[in-house]
């Protein structure tokens, strides 16, 4: 089975709650194959936005934050050792996630359906959530409200420095 492939089945293992990022390979292919997913697909969806040179370096920004707030977490539990595994996952689940939201975004920036395209939005986001929260809660082998609360506080705090960022680069 080819990297690609055996990337996407088990990130969609993954999102549907069904394994945890032990599941990935520990191979640096995956990892590598996983930043460059994402990098493309939140770049299609920066593209989308009126200023797209923002867009790019906030994809950026948001991967190093990404890959920062995993490593510490793992650090702080002791768990280094999965740090390939995690954020393969962590990026692949997230790109998976950000591809089905394109259509939920081209509807609230078309206007067609603001009310339904807002609703779709939320429980994205709290799929998201969700699904960061499984990811660290095996990667920590602890309780899926611990790893729900860690996402939270990265989703909290990346939002900051993106809202941050977005001010200075004005």
């Amino acid at each position: 089975m080819g990297i690609f492939k055996k990337l996407f089945l088990t990130t969609l293992s993954i999102c549907r709650f069904r394994n945890g990022p032990q599941a990935m390979g520990r191979s640096p292919d995956y990892l590598r194959l996983a930043v460059y997913i994402y990098i493309a697909v939140n770049s299609v969806l920066m593209l989308l936005s009126p200023d797209w040179v923002k867009g790019f370096v906030q994809v950026f920004v948001q991967l190093g934050l990404l890959a920062g707030f995993t490593w510490g977490v793992l650090y702080v539990f002791g768990n280094t050792q999965r740090f390939s595994q995690t954020l393969t996952a962590l990026l692949s689940a997230d790109s998976l996630i950000s591809f089905c939201s394109l259509p939920v975004v081209g509807f609230l920036m078309s206007e067609m359906l603001p009310e339904k395209g807002f609703l779709f939005l939320l429980v994205i986001m709290l799929w998201h959530w969700g699904v960061m929260g499984h990811i660290f809660r095996h990667a920590l082998s602890r309780s899926l409200v611990s790893g729900l609360g860690l996402s939270f506080l990265f989703f909290y705090g990346s939002y900051y420095v993106i809202f941050l960022l977005q001010r200075t680069i004005t």
